[in-house]
Order: structure tokens, then C-alpha cells, then sequence
């Protein structure tokens, strides 16, 4: 703000010890980089010179000159192509596009039968007894060993199957 304000020396001063903090810890932190500053001041310029008023102004300093921002600038409508800022933005504003989520296909539990409860206690007996979950090659074997018993499921079925007998016991 002081910088902007262009405040003396003294007002700075005076400003820091308000703040509480002296007038180099308020240059070094409250200041605006200089990049930012003039690159602010230069910005000025352009949009004068963009909107053709930059001949009015001459013989003025930066500092002096005051431009409504909120101004628009006018261009030609022959402007050989070009698309202003807001005809881009309003180009390019996303198009609502109904976006299709995967449907959910609801689980079906199919429930274990005694011949598949009884196989799965015997063949897991010692994994039960231990607490001990089996591993996806050995639920592989008990499918393997009994395919048309095991058909309608899976090695992870059945770990888990096994997980929840020791787990209830």
C-alpha cells in the first residue's frame, strides 16, 4: 500500500512504527517485488496503447495516469479472426455432458452347501485348528480336487468361508 501511495521516507517510517516493526523489516516484507510493481505500471501502458489512447497521455508519467480497468476495450468486429478473451472462455465453458456411470451389478450370495461346509472343514482342518488362513493355491487345490462341488466359487470365497469358521470359534 505505501508503495502504491507513494509515501515519503518519513510517512514510511511513521507507517512501520505503527505496525511495529522498523522501516527496513516494512521494505523488506511489505513491498511489493519489483517484478510485480512494474510489471503492474507496464500492463498500464498497454491497455492504453491497445485501446488507442495512449496519444492522449503523452508527456505524462506512469504514475499519473489513471485507467479505469473496468472500462471495456472495444475492438473492430473485422478483426481479421481473432477471438477476444471472453469469446475464448466462452468457447471453451465445459459443456454439460451427461456422464454415464458403470451400473452396479447387485451381489449375488449364493449360499455354501453341507457338502461344500463339510469338504472345506475337512480339507482346512489343521488351517482351522491354527488360525491360520489358506493361501489362494491351496483353495485353488480344494477347487481342483472337487470341481463340481466348488464350481459356483472362488479361491477368495473360500478363504474367506475358512477365516470366519476359526474366527467364530
Amino acid at each position: 500500500m505505501s508503495q502504491i501511495l507513494e509515501l515519503s521516507s518519513n510517512d514510511i517510517e511513521q507507517l512501520a512504527t505503527f505496525m511495529g516493526h522498523t522501516k527496513d523489516i516494512h521494505n523488506q516484507v511489505y513491498r511489493l517485488p519489483n517484478d510485480v510493481y512494474q510489471t503492474a505500471k507496464i500492463a498500464k501502458l498497454l491497455v492504453l496503447m491497445e485501446s488507442g489512447k495512449a496519444g492522449s497521455y503523452k508527456g505524462k508519467s506512469l504514475d499519473e495516469i489513471e485507467i479505469d480497468m473496468e472500462e471495456e476495450v472495444v475492438e473492430d468486429e473485422s478483426d481479421d479472426g481473432r477471438q477476444t478473451d471472453t469469446e475464448m472462455l466462452e468457447q471453451q465453458s465445459p459443456q454439460t455432458v451427461p456422464v454415464q456411470l458403470p451400473k452396479k451389478c447387485k451381489r449375488k450370495l449364493v449360499p455354501w452347501t453341507a457338502e461344500q461346509k463339510k469338504l472345506c472343514n475337512l480339507f482346512f482342518k489343521n488351517h482351522i485348528i491354527h488360525k491360520k488362513p489358506p493361501k489362494k493355491e491351496e483353495c485353488n487345490n480344494l477347487k481342483l480336487a472337487h470341481p463340481e462341488v466348488f464350481d459356483n466359487k472362488t479361491w477368495p470365497q473360500i478363504k474367506v468361508f475358512v477365516q470366519n469358521i476359526y474366527s467364530k470359534k
